[in-house]
């Protein structure tokens, strides 16, 4: 399916649209101005074909955010598929060992599971949401299916509370990271170990994996956030801080790493030579969850006074900071499909903002009052 641009100075885009799961033509020849966005071409194809729920875009595989341009990202012969999405899930994990699934559009519960009677330090979802990783005080490490509950694997090492855990983005391995310093590379079809990483010295309060998973990070109380190997298991980098590392995540194409520490600020570094690319100053408090988003434009921070703060990552420059969770700020995510942004707090809900206005839309809330904290969330298109 081919986007034509006409040569005019107003670049007119006329698009055809295939569906991304039958390949049938929704729909032929909208007609688009050069300052047309993604959403505006969502918007055109559910006013022809309808729609039960959300039309994602895809191109390359990934989901066009619905402000960026056609013209200029979407130029020649390419291919665009729509997407019809039920309904966007969110998926919340706390510490009580609950697990919830919510419908983010309509804010229905949609299933909660106590998956296991032992309180959980630690939690992770795959990417594709279908499994869990809890990680508790007495070393062990649960392997969960997230749709059932049911017990799949469980990772034992000596090491002390399972402080921090993270999937590879295939799913195949899992880091976790323990209160001795050292941090271990799993197999998730084997159970077995296949690397232990022990540079730390002190608690290990945040891991990673890259987008390819060739490399991990880490980062801890002995104020560095550190870069390995994951064929190897070998430090290749060490980055010093002035305090103590909360988090750490990789940029989309693996190029850089941020870390949030007790300074305030994230940092952005080269996950090649270490060098400090900028920094993200002025957060209200400490940073303990930070992430990019899926085309490594947006830096979405969540902080010890509660607040979340979204980022342009290129200009450096605060869009919003965005107030009105109780307590700390432990994860948070991005939401394409409805342009929203999802936070994650210890005082037991989730709130879903929007992404251009910074106003909460939805509080997910069926743990607050109980004493729960929420350790990880994560979002998907329902299908």
């Amino acid at each position: 399916m081919a986007i034509v641009e006409a040569e005019s100075p107003s670049k007119v885009v006329s698009i055809s649209v295939n569906s991304a799961l039958s390949g049938e033509c929704l729909c032929s020849k909208l007609v688009l101005q050069s300052g047309a966005t993604v959403g505006d071409l969502r918007n055109a194809i559910t006013e022809q074909v309808g729609s039960s729920g959300r039309t994602c875009i895809l191109f390359e595989g990934r989901v066009l955010a619905s402000e960026e341009l056609l013209v200029g990202r979407l130029t020649g012969d390419v291919t665009v598929e729509a997407l019809q999405c039920p309904w966007p899930m969110l998926h919340i994990a706390y510490d009580n060992s609950v697990v919830e699934t919510w419908n983010a559009d309509s804010g229905e519960l949609v299933q909660s599971q106590v998956l296991s009677k032992v309180a959980a330090v630690s939690a992770a979802f795959s990417a594709d949401t279908r499994f869990v990783i809890l990680g508790c005080n007495d070393g062990l490490a649960n392997l969960r299916s997230a749709d059932t509950g049911g017990s799949i694997r469980m990772l034992q090492a000596r090491g002390g509370t399972v402080r921090s855990v993270a999937f590879s983005a295939d799913g195949r391995l899992a880091l976790t990271s323990y209160a001795s310093g050292t941090s271990r590379i799993w197999n998730l079809q084997t159970g077995a170990c296949v690397k232990s990483l022990s540079k730390h010295e002190g608690q290990v309060f945040a891991t990673a994996f890259s987008k390819d998973s060739a490399l991990v990070a880490t980062g801890g109380i002995d104020a560095t956030a550190k870069l390995w190997s994951t064929r190897t298991g070998k430090c290749i980098l060490t980055l010093p801080h002035d305090g103590p590392v909360y988090v750490v995540a990789f940029s989309p194409d693996s190029a850089s790493l941020l870390s949030g520490s007790f300074t305030r600020a994230v940092a952005v570094w080269s996950t090649t030579s270490g060098e400090l690319l900028y920094s993200l100053q002025d957060h209200d408090s400490r940073v303990f969850c930070a992430l990019f988003s899926s085309d490594g434009k947006s830096i979405l921070v969540g902080t010890e006074s509660g607040s979340v703060s979204l980022w342009d990552a290129e200009l450096k420059t605060c869009i919003h900071t965005l107030r009105g969770h109780a307590s700390a700020v432990q994860a948070v995510a991005f939401l394409p499909e409805l342009d929203m942004l999802v936070s994650g707090s210890e005082d037991g809900s989730a709130m879903l903002w929007n992404r251009t206005t910074g106003e909460c839309t939805k509080i997910f809330g069926a743990q607050a009052g109980t004493g729960a904290k929420v350790l990880a969330l994560t979002t998907r298109c329902g299908l």
